[in-house]
């Protein structure tokens, strides 16, 4: 049987960073909530406030609680660990401080390796860019890789440390 965070990180992974922040203007009632708790969770992280990151996670997981819509909160919980920018509090680098400090103060924990994958994730999508293939540089192209096979190296550490 594949471990569920498994398949979780695989499909998030693959999946190319919207730029920008996250808005309420015109969005239907449940991405409201969506969007709501990701900037609680991005706050958290923010914060540093990893204890309670630890408890949101393992609530999420033992109780599954789902938006109106159906989608699981485990899966936007995840997803708010995407660094939307470049640069900023929400940037590459910040984001990369924040997990460092989360796996220093829970060095058993994989949800910092979680965080260390998308953000290589983000930084592959970046130095590819969003043109189509045959537009990507050869230099495009290598950073694409170095970088999606340190996420996938952070995915598989977090999986081996991962809860089911």
């Amino acid at each position: 049987m594949r471990h569920p965070l498994a398949t979780l990180l695989l499909a998030l992974l693959a999946t190319p960073v919207l730029a920008g922040a996250p808005t309420t203007k015109a969005l239907r009632p449940e991405d409201s909530e969506r969007v709501a708790f990701k900037m609680q969770i991005r706050e958290m992280l923010r914060l540093g406030q990893f204890d309670e990151l630890e408890r949101t996670a393992r609530s999420l997981i033992a109780d599954d609680p789902r938006y109106s819509c159906g989608v699981s909160k485990l899966v936007d919980f995840h997803t708010a660990m995407d660094p939307i920018q470049e640069s900023g509090p929400n940037g590459f680098d910040a984001m990369t401080a924040t997990f460092t400090a989360w796996s220093q103060a829970k060095p058993s924990s994989y949800l910092p390796k979680v965080g260390f994958a998308y953000v290589e994730s983000s930084r592959a999508w970046k130095a590819r860019g969003n043109g189509f293939s045959r537009e990507v540089s050869p230099e495009g192209w290598d950073g694409f890789h170095r970088h999606m096979k340190a996420a996938m190296e952070w995915g598989r550490k977090a999986l081996a440390d991962g809860e089911t």
